[in-house]
């Protein structure tokens, strides 16, 4: 009963069951939840049938209110609990950690699930009641209100489309303008608008109960039909009283639409869906549809390139920021006024996932441990929690959703910021001047409050939306906690669909070429002396920002790319985290293909959760997780942040072909988890490897050490690749092309058949030729020709350069593992290696024996396990390298043979 302010909880409820034959033992209801029924009995009673009660309960009826019965856990308790004396029981079942159980399901369609499928989840009364609050979340039920919400608000924006007059293009418009959307043609500001409708209608039906001066929806009805007038006139009025950020927009975009008949045919469409939402109490709190809902729609963030994180991956990563034993800078959860004392910011806040999934279960750690979440409500808003983003949207949503947590409660402001982006004229009388705004990034420039700024953010505030005043104070290491899902588009344009944008990183909002060059070398400024590199893309900017803002000892919590652990450009960042912080914990998925890899929705690219506190005293160690998959639901990512935080021992890459520590949810493995040392530079090659067996194989290996699994040891001389031999050129220096000016002296060609090359070279991958060990050429070089005879004499010149390089041997640079043959391949004659093959160049008087010894070497289990541990492995079942990383290859000592 003291674990959660909101519940009533029951024991053995005489007739709360409707034609119950059997009175629960413990029954939790909560309002917009679902109930919850806890079958108990003692671990070792042979007779114990306490699985098949709670599998019975499921389907039944309450008595009070005819909620349907779709949770209930089967608790097994120690057998010493009988025995404890009276007056120490409650301490013996606070302390207990060996209570056993079960949550039975009951979804769509009668399906009735058991989590875990077998075994049982082991842990104390705080952790049974974790998983009941997450138990009694209407998951299923959010998904869909999610789906038929966004049916009816497409179906406002066919009413707006069809029926408004010629002036809705112009309306559009200045709703994209407004919403900071790039209009295609109206649609998307328009769907955007009626889900701001909708948005404001779900929070007013929410907010009416619990607060006095807030009417119902259902009062500004008349036959049946919400009238404008009347909902302008409802919302004017509760802005009086507070929410400006939900409202405010909301009645703007209905007083822009000035056909009544057509304003209350779209209010009409999103009512209707009101009346669904709110028929069924259990999802009428759940503001998380909303979030799902506005993701879809924001089409936008294609530059932006931030996505919806999803809930059960910001579950995971806030129960690895939140450790239920250890609250930042609080001896205890139960420590209200620490709590209100914190500082907790995502600078790309977008839908307010984690900001969300922090509060949330900051709230439930707080409740678990005696205390009264309500009463910190005001004070989170206001001074803990800090949000920023460039979509007046994203800030508007984001607010919504963290008060929704206690939307009876008021508070006067927030530090929910809708930053400037983009370009924005100087208030200096001069036209054609302009000033260049990078969002958050802005916050990198050394400051003491905002509006020391340039330009200032607008704070979304309870009772209006103004410039941010001296309150809004982000100093430099004053926050405990920083969690963020970064933008990670790159300032390149090299191919693929931003190939004709001067930078991608910095064309949102329809931003041209000469805007696009201004916010590059601004963030260039910005940027100077942190980790932050143009070529490792936005998340890089936002992680050094991160870096910036947190006080020692803060927490980072961050969704990053995987090239993080591997890429050359992320050296900086990985060195930084190895030197200022501690307890460091990196979460990847082995998935099966890239999108498999990722914590995000739709972003197609691996990535890993890091987690870490900034504390000097660091032992240079990190513990590295796989999870076989995506964690299913919230309630498994939350279990398994636990599970990965609360071990206090685990294996150690040094210890051998053992494993790792294994993570089990009941009888299944969902990953294993193991202790690392972080080398001083270079990858840490620890990620997405499903089993830790093979990185401790391997991890010996380079050091020398052949030790399989079950087997002794042998010893190897592993050198690195450089000792022995050199790398050739990079494809650009061979044929590229530069700003319109060949960079090499080359133009790569197909052979003719039966023709002799004059400069052959090896160029690309073809999986169906490369299945023997020598292989023939694929194309033939050709000297570029120039009219000056200088520019000839010196494309002659690099010709003769890079002819010289020319060997046999030559590796991959890209290894898909699950179709391609070789490692290293050996052409018959010398020949240029190119884009996909790279020349390995040995000394003259040891290339007749070294290459194909070489080749032989790279091509068995061990050399392509060590090309394997030494690759990056951000996509599945592929290797890529480089040829400024090839040197650093460990490989077979040719010297000492």
């Amino acid at each position: 009963r003291g674990m959660r302010r909101r519940w009533k909880v029951q024991s053995e409820p005489g007739g709360a069951i409707r034609g119950g034959s059997k009175t629960p033992d413990i029954l939790i209801t909560e309002r917009g939840a679902l109930p919850l029924i806890i079958e108990n009995e003692f671990a070792d009673n042979p007779a114990n049938s306490v699985e098949q009660d709670a599998a019975g309960r499921l389907g039944l009826n309450l008595e009070d209110g005819g909620q349907e019965m779709r949770a209930v856990i089967a608790l097994r308790t120690p057998e010493q609990a009988a025995t404890a004396p009276q007056h120490e029981l409650e301490g013996w079942l606070r302390a207990c950690r060996d209570f056993d159980y079960a949550l039975y399901r009951l979804r769509r369609g009668d399906e009735r699930v058991r989590w875990p499928a077998a075994g049982w989840l082991r842990g104390s009364l705080a952790e049974l009641a974790l998983l009941a609050q997450q138990a009694m979340r209407p998951d299923e039920e959010i998904d869909e209100l999610a789906d038929q919400l966004q049916t009816h608000i497409s179906d406002a924006e066919v009413v707006f489309t069809q029926r408004y007059p010629q002036g809705g293009a112009e309306v559009a418009a200045l709703l994209a303008d407004t919403l900071r959307l790039e209009d295609d043609r109206g649609r998307q500001a328009r769907r955007m608008a009626m889900a701001m409708l909708a948005n404001a209608l779900i929070f007013q039906q929410s907010l009416a109960p619990g607060m006095a001066g807030i009417p119902t929806p259902s009062s500004m009805r008349m036959d049946d039909n919400l009238v404008q007038e009347a909902t302008v006139r409802v919302w004017r009025e509760i802005l009086k009283i507070n929410y400006f950020p939900i409202f405010h927009v909301a009645r703007e975009i209905l007083k822009w639409i000035d056909q009544p008949a057509v304003a209350e045919e779209i209010l009409a469409k999103l009512y209707s869906f009101l009346t669904k939402l709110f028929r069924s109490d259990s999802a009428a709190r759940s503001h998380d549809l909303t979030g799902f809902v506005f993701q879809r729609l924001i089409a936008d963030r294609k530059f932006l390139a931030t996505f919806y994180t999803r809930p059960e991956s910001a579950a995971l990563l806030a129960a690895l920021a939140l450790p239920r034993d250890r609250p930042p800078g609080a001896a205890d959860w139960s420590d209200a006024q620490t709590l209100k004392g914190l500082r907790i910011a995502d600078f790309a806040c977008g839908t307010g996932t984690l900001l969300s999934a922090v509060y949330n279960r900051l709230g439930a750690l707080h409740e678990l441990h005696g205390g009264d979440a309500q009463t910190l409500h005001s004070n989170m808003i206001e001074r803990v929690l800090v949000g920023c983003d460039v979509l007046p949207m994203a800030t508007h949503l984001t607010l919504s959703m963290l008060a929704s947590a206690q939307p009876e409660q008021r508070f006067e402001h927030s530090q929910i910021l809708t930053m400037r982006y983009g370009r924005q004229e100087r208030k200096l009388g001069k036209k054609g001047e302009y000033d260049y705004a990078l969002g958050s990034l802005d916050l990198l420039a050394m400051q003491e409050a905002l509006p020391t700024l340039a330009t200032r953010p607008m704070a979304v505030e309870g009772r209006g939306e103004t410039e941010a005043q001296e309150r809004h104070y982000l100093p430099d290491n004053s926050f405990d906690l920083v969690i963020m899902n970064p933008p990670f588009t790159r300032p390149t344009n090299h191919g693929g669909q931003h190939k004709d944008i001067p930078n991608p990183a910095f064309a949102a909002f329809g931003a041209d070429a000469i805007a696009q060059k201004a916010l590059g070398e601004r963030s260039k400024e910005v940027i100077r002396g942190t980790a932050g590199h143009g070529n490792a893309g936005m998340a890089s900017y936002f992680f050094a920002l991160a870096d910036r803002k947190i006080r020692n000892p803060g927490i980072l919590a961050l969704v990053i790319p995987l090239v993080f652990l591997a890429g050359k450009t992320w050296e900086k960042a990985r060195k930084l985290v190895r030197d200022r912080y501690s307890s460091i914990v990196v979460v990847t998925i082995a998935g099966n293909k890239s999108s498999d890899k990722s914590f995000s929705a739709d972003t197609g690219l691996g990535e890993c959760l890091l987690v870490a506190r900034k504390l000097a005293d660091n032992p240079a160690r990190a513990r590295f997780v796989t999870l076989r998959e995506k964690p299913r639901n919230q309630t498994e990512g939350e279990l398994i942040g636990h599970i990965v935080q609360g071990a206090s021992t685990i294996r150690c890459l040094e210890d051998g072909p053992s494993g790792g520590t294994s993570i089990r949810i009941g009888s299944d493995e969902v990953g294993q988890m193991l202790d690392c040392p972080l080398p001083e530079s270079g990858p840490w090659q620890y990620a997405c490897i499903l089993d830790f067996a093979l990185a401790q194989t391997a991890w010996q290996l380079v050091r020398g050490k052949l030790w399989p699994p079950r087997t002794a040891q042998h010893s190897l001389r592993i050198v690195p690749l450089e000792e022995i031999a050199k790398i050739g050129p990079v494809h650009r220096d061979i044929n590229g092309i530069e700003g319109g000016v060949p960079r090499g002296p080359f133009d790569i060609h197909k052979p003719p058949i039966h023709s002799v090359p004059t400069y052959p070279a090896l160029w690309a991958h073809d999986a169906k030729r490369e299945r023997c060990m020598e292989v023939e050429i694929d194309s033939e070089a050709i000297v570029r020709t120039s009219h000056s005879r200088d520019a000839q004499k010196a494309i002659n010149g690099k010709a003769e350069t890079i002819w010289a390089t020319a060997t046999r041997s030559h590796i991959a640079t890209d290894f898909q593992y699950n179709s391609q043959a070789l490692c290293v391949s050996m052409t018959r004659a010398v020949s240029i290696g190119g884009r996909a093959w790279p020349s390995v160049i040995f000394p003259k008087e040891k290339r007749e024996t070294w290459e194909p010894a070489f080749t032989v070497w790279s091509n068995s289990t061990l050399g392509i396990l060590l090309y394997w541990w030494q690759a990056n492995r951000q996509q599945s079942g592929r290797g890529v390298t480089t040829v400024t990383a090839l040197p650093a290859l460990p490989t077979l000592d040719l010297c000492a043979l």
